[in-house]
């Protein structure tokens, strides 16, 4: 698969980060009938694609339920200046503690795969689906998510498609596609 795919026809069904923060990417190729793609590269991604991901912090963080105390704090302490600022600065040191590593992408919405820092460590978490539409009128991390979902999904498309990596003053020049020297592209399905 060496053509280059529009990324219209791009479709992101997973991307995780090895501790490393070298991607590893699962996709369609929506102009092939069930053909799903999958590499592994060796590269650093652009820090545009790892800020993507980390605007996920605060979907995380709410879908887990760490939010929900400190908005209701926020809420409720408006007339008290000095409890509101409390409740604004540890609802942003919950956000902090989440650690974002990957997604996956379903057509109904994204699960979301990081960790949760500790005080006796760092614990692995994984999100309930967030659902992208709701059935209700009123607004949801869903549509956030929907929103931040699509343009790290043109990130990643950057990254495979247009070589957008992280600059290195001692790497190579990368190669025509991006991932790598090492990246190991292959047809899953």
């Amino acid at each position: 698969m060496n053509k280059k795919l529009a990324v219209k026809d791009f479709e992101l069904r997973h991307l995780k980060l090895s501790s490393k923060g070298c991607p590893q990417i699962d996709w369609f190729d929506l102009t092939q009938t069930n053909e799903l793609f999958s590499v592994e590269s060796d590269s650093q991604p652009h820090e545009d694609l790892v800020e993507k991901l980390n605007e996920l912090k605060q979907v995380f963080a709410e879908s887990l339920g760490l939010l929900s105390g400190w908005n209701f704090a926020r809420e409720n302490n408006r007339k008290n200046e000095e409890k509101l600022q409390e409740a604004i600065r540890c609802y942003n040191e919950e956000i902090m503690r989440c650690k974002v590593s990957g997604v996956t992408i379903t057509d109904k919405g994204v699960k979301i795969s990081g960790s949760l820092i500790c005080d006796e460590g760092t614990v692995v978490l994984a999100s309930p689906l967030i659902k992208f539409e709701n059935e209700d009128d009123e607004v949801t991390i869903g549509e956030t998510a929907k929103v931040i979902v699509e343009e790290l999904q043109v990130e990643v498309w950057k990254f495979i498609y247009q070589g957008k990596r992280a600059t290195d003053l001692f790497s190579e020049q990368p190669n025509e596609s991006g991932l790598g020297t090492g990246a190991t592209m292959q047809k899953v399905s």
